[in-house]
């Protein structure tokens, strides 16, 4: 049995101003690509994520068209094979040695993603406290 093609969609904190100057830079790209781009904290996407209720992941993921979740370098890997100027940073993120800096870069941003924010005056879609 054939399963349905599952539309791609990028998830991402909107209560992270960092996250969100990302969607507001990749939403136009993707959507004409056919992608989705959600807020982690919208209905059923915690659930989906496998989330705890309240629960924000360290890294934005990424849902495949078969289905699989990815976060971080995967997730990025897999956005950047589906735009054609952005293919060879696809191939760095399987390159060892490489893969390594990338993840180590990515797990650093994350981890400094609000003082990065408040430092760089990036506005989150949406303040703490408040969801869809």
């Amino acid at each position: 049995m054939q399963t349905p093609d599952i539309t791609p969609t990028i998830y991402y904190d909107s209560h992270c101003g960092l996250c969100s100057a990302g969607r507001r830079r990749l939403e136009r790209i993707m959507l004409r690509r056919g992608w989705k781009v959600v807020a982690m904290d919208d209905p059923g996407v915690p659930e989906l994520l496998g989330l705890e209720p309240g629960e924000t992941p360290g890294e934005n993921k990424v849902r495949t068209t078969d289905g699989r979740i990815l976060g971080g370098v995967d997730a990025y890997g897999y956005i950047w094979r589906h735009v054609w100027w952005a293919v060879p940073l696809s191939w760095l993120t399987r390159v060892p040695g490489i893969r390594q800096v990338m993840i180590l870069i990515y797990q650093t941003i994350a981890k400094h993603r609000n003082r990065i924010s408040a430092t760089c005056g990036l506005r989150p879609d949406r303040p703490m406290g408040k969801s869809s």
